[in-house]
């Protein structure tokens, strides 16, 4: 996603207004703005793109999942419009943003997991998988709070695909082998990419300098894992190529979780 800022002074569209420019990719803005008085994120598909009816469709596919998720470490859907989706103002910064300007300890490493996990318990149970659970998607509020964001690549279990074109859809560093491989239907991938993420929050480096090797079937696990082996034991776990070795749900990984304490 290609950082942008600006901030235009318009006048309400559909009540929104004060619309900040946070950032552009090649079919979807980010923008801050106030519907209605109320901040606001904003996704929308660009103005160029809302006759291209696979786009819109994926968008609304979004939305209606969105809809189906009441929980307090996703921030909820406050309005939906076609090509737009808004969302509850989370003040906050990315754990991406963390990442990269400081260690994360053991502490708040085991509490962004169970917020992250508790999420993904609750949108499984909804038949709702993530799919693409990085660093720059959880969000960490000023309280400290812990949101999961972006469900723009989740697979709703209950209705079927559009496309084939997005099998693919994920970040390899944080995708399990199986969803490069196109199977976008096992909540077992989330619990991989949550063990990715847990590891570079404490090793302060990718699982794998070369993920698309480990994807397409090569190399191995690393040896250089966290010195607390309670936590190390989870990490493998998690991660493991084969999904029949991981955790069966997210829930399985969180209550081995609660089991730590540092």
């Amino acid at each position: 996603m290609c950082a942008q800022l600006s901030i235009q002074a318009v006048e309400p569209a559909n009540g929104i207004s004060h619309i900040q420019l946070i950032a552009s990719t090649a079919q979807i803005l980010l923008e801050r703005a106030h519907w209605n008085g109320i901040p606001v994120w904003v996704k929308r598909v660009k103005p160029t793109l809302l006759s291209n009816i696979e786009i819109l469709e994926r968008f609304d596919r979004e939305g209606d999942v969105l809809e189906r998720l009441d929980h307090p470490n996703i921030p909820r859907l406050v309005h939906r419009d076609r090509g737009i989706l808004m969302r509850e103002y989370i003040e906050g910064n990315s754990l991406h943003h963390y990442l990269e300007h400081t260690n994360i300890d053991y502490a708040s490493t085991l509490h962004i997991a169970k917020g992250v996990l508790s999420a993904l318990v609750h949108s499984h149970v909804r038949e709702i998988l993530h799919l693409d659970v990085k660093p720059s998607n959880v969000l960490l509020s000023a309280n400290r709070r812990v949101h999961l964001i972006d469900f723009g690549s989740a697979k709703d279990l209950t209705v079927e695909s559009i496309t084939q074109a997005d099998v693919r859809l994920g970040t390899p560093h944080y995708m399990a082998p199986e969803q490069y491989q196109g199977i976008r239907d096992d909540q077992r991938s989330d619990v991989y990419s949550v063990g990715a993420l847990l590891y570079e929050c404490l090793m302060g480096k990718p699982l794998h300098k070369d993920p698309f090797a480990w994807l397409a079937g090569r190399g191995q696990l690393p040896t250089d894992l966290p010195n607390h082996q309670g936590l190390a034991k989870i990490i493998l776990k998690a991660v493991q190529r084969n999904p029949e070795d991981r955790y069966a749900e997210a829930l399985d990984m969180l209550e081995a979780l609660e089991g730590l304490y540092f």
